[in-house]
């Protein structure tokens, strides 16, 4: 059984995310019984695991080039979920009104909504309105062509969180050692 554990952001939201809703409801971290990860922990590992490899949808190159996030929500909203449970959200992406593709972000089960990958888009370019999309099992979805990035992706995230939870512990045990 999945113990329950309490989201925690540390300061405001970086630049580019989006948050809206309650972040102090428990959650449900589904990966790992024994990490207790706050959204802001989370949310660094994945953003520093963001890489051409790690792309969802194969983007026109006009959108957005040199913003690290572009492309990225499809496995951002994935390995999010791996993390902190909830709820996957599409909808249409638009340029000057008109469908250039979808766009996804999570629901977490606080209701709070978290969009690390808003800033990819455009001044021109626009959300539409998100409604939830069930995962498809891992077995369904196996040779679409986001499979292998959401891979990689769900690989670095762990190893970061890992040396996150490794780095903390080596820090509290020195500390610990000079009060003695």
């Amino acid at each position: 059984m999945t113990p329950m554990h309490h989201l925690q952001v540390e300061g405001p939201p970086s630049p580019g995310w989006l948050v809206t809703g309650p972040l102090g409801v428990p959650g449900t971290c589904k990966t790992c019984d024994v990490l207790d990860k706050s959204l802001g922990e989370v949310a660094e590992a994945i953003m520093s695991s963001w890489g051409p490899d790690t792309t969802y949808a194969t983007d026109e190159p006009s959108r957005n080039p040199g913003v690290p996030s572009r492309s990225q929500c499809g496995t951002t909203a994935l390995v999010l979920q791996d993390w902190l449970g909830g709820e996957i959200i599409v909808a249409d992406a638009l340029r000057d009104g008109q469908r250039v593709g979808v766009h996804y972000w999570n629901r977490l089960p606080s209701g709070a909504e978290v969009d690390l990958t808003r800033d990819q888009f455009l001044p021109n370019e626009a959300v539409g309105e998100g409604v939830e999309v069930a995962r498809p099992p891992d077995a369904a979805w196996r040779d679409h062509p986001g499979y292998g990035p959401y891979l990689v992706r769900k690989e670095r995230v762990g190893l970061c969180l890992v040396w996150m939870l490794s780095l903390s512990d080596a820090i509290t045990r020195d500390s610990l050692h000079y009060r003695e």
